[in-house]
């Protein structure tokens, strides 16, 4: 009964490997494509990513369209994205996917699962 009341709260998933929310460097080539300018790929995830250095004037809530670009030896991927702001620091910029793929999305999941 306990196993089937995990997975009605979504809790079936051990901790670790490929859990939302845990992001990664990518490895390899990576760059976000922003109004036409191309900024280092820190780390992603399904749910978001963080890019940087940064200097503009990007702001919270602000929605944008990126493309996101990760070479990795076999792995390859051209995303196109809209994503919202989060976060813009000294970190960098952090958004959050506000539209992505199906099929990107399970690219992505499958190279975090790989490297978590």
């Amino acid at each position: 009964m306990l196993d089937s009341l995990k997975k009605l709260f979504g809790k079936s998933e051990p901790a670790g490997k490929g859990v939302p929310g845990r992001r990664v460097a990518p490895k390899g080539e990576s760059a976000v494509i922003l109004d036409g300018r191309r900024y280092q790929l820190r780390n992603w995830n399904t749910e978001g990513f963080l890019f940087g250095p940064y200097t503009g004037d990007l702001v919270a809530g602000r929605r944008v369209k990126v493309e996101l670009i990760v070479m990795d030896g076999e792995f390859k991927l051209k995303c196109p994205a809209v994503a919202t702001i989060t976060r813009v620091d000294g970190a960098g910029v952090d958004a959050k996917f506000y539209f992505i793929s199906p099929e990107h999305k399970k690219q992505i999941q499958a190279y975090v699962s790989h490297y978590s």
